[in-house]
Order: C-alpha cells, then sequence, then structure tokens
C-alpha cells in the first residue's frame, strides 16, 4: 500500500439528468440525453438554441452557480464529520459566475469580484461554516481534474484535514455566444467519436468530490469508493482553441500521470475520455490514446453526448462518474455513439457493460493546450 493514500469518501453532483449521483447514474444506463431545444434560447437570437440545463431549481440570478456549488458540497459531506477539521476548498470553473459579466452595466471591480473564479469555493465555505483555505482553479474545460489533483496533493503534505474538490459552472450565454460562433456547435446530436459527428453542445452542473487521507477515513470507518492517483500535466500551447492534431500533447499528460503513479498502461481498465464530439478534438484523442496504448486500447466512454460539455464541471463530474464506476464494477456507454469511425480505431463502449475495475484514466483538455489526465484506483 503506498503511503499517505487519498480516498474518495463522499460525492455530490448537480447535473442536466440528475441531482444525485444515483440519479445521475440510472439516468445514463437508460441512454437518456439532456441536451435540447429551448425556445427562449432561440427567441433571445442564438443560432443553435441547444444546452443541458440542470434540473431543479437553482435560481436565474448571479448566485446560480454559487447555490448549485452548496448543494453538491452538502450531499458530498453527508457522510462525513468535518466538525473540528481544516477542510480545504479546491473548485475549478472555466466561466466563474458568468451571469454577473453579463449584467455588469459598467465595469466595477465591487462588481465583478462577485463573478470571479473564487467565488464558489467561498460560496461553499460561508455556507457549510468550514475552516480552511480556497483554491480557484480556472484551467478551461480541465478545471475539475486540476481541481481534485491538487487537493489530493495538499492533504499528502498535511496541509488539511479533509478536501471538497471539484467544478462548477452554471449557464452562461457568454459560452454559448462563443462556441457557436467558432463553429463547434453542432446542429443535430452530440456524438462523441461518431464517425457522423458534427460537433459539440455545452451544458451545466457542478461535481465534488470528498477527500480524506486513506488513513483518517479507516480510523473513521469511513465508506471508501476510490483512491485517488496521480495527476498528469502537460500544455502544448499548440493553438487558442484546438489541440495538435497528433495528440501528442494529450498522450504526454497520459503518460505523466502514469509515470508518477508507477503504473503502466496495461494496468488501465477502463478510459473515461474527453471527447466533445467534434472532429478535431475526438481524433486527436484517439491519436493520443493510440500513441499511449498502442494496439491495446481499453474500453472507452464519453459522457458529452449526454450531459453536453460542461466546461470546468465536466472533468470533475465526469471523475465522480469513474468513481462510481469502480465502486460498481461498472462501465457505462457512449450515449450519442452509434457509427464506428474506422479512421479512429477506438473501442468505444455501445452499452452498459460489468468488467473489473482496479484502475481507471479521466482525461481531460481545454483550450491553450491544456491537457490533464487523472487516475483513480479501485480500494
Amino acid at each position: 500500500m503506498k503511503a499517505n493514500r487519498i480516498v474518495v469518501t463522499g460525492m455530490g453532483v448537480v447535473s442536466p439528468l440528475g441531482n444525485s449521483p444515483q440519479e445521475l447514474w440510472s439516468a445514463l444506463k437508460d441512454a437518456q440525453c439532456a441536451i435540447k431545444t429551448h425556445e427562449h434560447l432561440a427567441q433571445e437570437g442564438f443560432l443553435i438554441p441547444k444546452y443541458a440545463f440542470c434540473k431543479g431549481e437553482f435560481g436565474s440570478s448571479r448566485q446560480r452557480g454559487q447555490n448549485m456549488a452548496i448543494y453538491a458540497a452538502k450531499q458530498s459531506l453527508l457522510d462525513n464529520d468535518f466538525s473540528h477539521k481544516t477542510v480545504a476548498l479546491c473548485i475549478g470553473t472555466s466561466m466563474g459566475e458568468s451571469a454577473v459579466f453579463e449584467e455588469c452595466e459598467e465595469v466595477r471591480e465591487e462588481a465583478l469580484k462577485e463573478g470571479t473564479a473564487d467565488v464558489f469555493a467561498k460560496a461553499i465555505q460561508k455556507s457549510l461554516n468550514l475552516k480552511g483555505s480556497t483554491y480557484a482553479y480556472g484551467s478551461a474545460c480541465a478545471a475539475g481534474n486540476y481541481a481534485i489533483g491538487s487537493a489530493a496533493d495538499m492533504l499528502r503534505y498535511g496541509m488539511a484535514d479533509m478536501a471538497l474538490a471539484g467544478g462548477v459552472e452554471p449557464f452562461s450565454k457568454i459560452a454559448l455566444t462563443g462556441f457557436i460562433r467558432s463553429r463547434a456547435m453542432s446542429p443535430e446530436r452530440c456524438t462523441p467519436f461518431d464517425k457522423n459527428r458534427q460537433g459539440m453542445q455545452i451544458g451545466e452542473g457542478a461535481g465534488i468530490l470528498c477527500l480524506e487521507r486513506e488513513a483518517d477515513a479507516l480510523a473513521r470507518g469511513a465508506n471508501i469508493y476510490a483512491v485517488v492517483g496521480e495527476l498528469g500535466l502537460s500544455c502544448d500551447a499548440y493553438h487558442p482553441t484546438s489541440p495538435q492534431k497528433d495528440g501528442s500533447g494529450m498522450a504526454v499528460s497520459i503518460e505523466e500521470a502514469l509515470r508518477q503513479n508507477e503504473s503502466d498502461s496495461s494496468d488501465i481498465d477502463w478510459i473515461s475520455a474527453h471527447g466533445t464530439g467534434t472532429v478535431i478534438s475526438d481524433l486527436a484523442e484517439s491519436q493520443a490514446l493510440h500513441r499511449v496504448f498502442k494496439s491495446s486500447i481499453p474500453p472507452i466512454t464519453g459522457f458529452k453526448g449526454a450531459l453536453g460539455h460542461t466546461l470546468g464541471a465536466a472533468s470533475a463530474i465526469e471523475a465522480l462518474l469513474c468513481v462510481m464506476s469502480i465502486d460498481k464494477q461498472e462501465i457505462l456507454q457512449t450515449v450519442g455513439y452509434e457509427n464506428l469511425d474506422e479512421t479512429l480505431e477506438l473501442p468505444i463502449v455501445s452499452s452498459p457493460i460489468n468488467k473489473e475495475l482496479n484502475m481507471v484514466i479521466n482525461c481531460a483538455y481545454g483550450f491553450g493546450g491544456v491537457n490533464s489526465c487523472l487516475i483513480l484506483e479501485k480500494p
């Protein structure tokens, strides 16, 4: 057993397919898709009025993301005693509380501070009266992985007794406009890795994991869902929005995670892929996986065809689904995937399967060449 291992002892989620881990899991297993056409978006002039909104009432105000963050954080602590503990809060996001910037009539520092990336961690801390430091991660669509990996390191080095880590992304008109104008959005369904894929769709959500040192969790008889392994990072800085076409930058992050974890590619039983559904990104990711795994690529699932791309929350929600897969020893399918793209040569999971899962990876990449790979293991 590795010394000072970090484990997951709680999970919380707000998503377009459910506001609890089990509700989300059941919807995904039934191949439900949350991406819908919304008339109010069409009336506001969005050329592709599709989005994956979360279930429930979290408000349309400038605190929507904070309300989602608090809801998910409370779930993650249901089975945990956090009184008298120092709890680090590590929360990633891509846009922050976007409505604040959208509604600002003038640029005032006091007003803008209500929407910056750190508001989610601070809102959780205030609501739950937690003691500890707050950290914000603005590393685009890899922010959730960054936050979880950083929180694990803080616990390993004794900087906190417990950590809440993940990502939050409320609805953003700015993001929706940007992706439509960049022509990254599909006018139809998002179909990751499918030969007929036309692009991505976006959504909102929040995913938070409660992390502890394994010794502490065992001492209090906590339910341990998974072990947090190493986080591999790289940045290819190839283009502001496009990844390196050969996937080499993505591959480095996977190789770095395996190296730090003292593991081999043959140890990986399943891959939670980034899988945006765009032609270029899916192709680059396939090249990266072939670089690392050669001819022995393990089964692959992409979740964005069901949930949309939840940006800074995506890899956090997907990490939570990795934890659930390990706990249930089951792999869910890639919703939206129907037609094999022979140029990718990837073993995409098209229906749920039971499989022994000892070690999995959660891959997430972002604009600017930000690449990440988080390892999660069976306890």
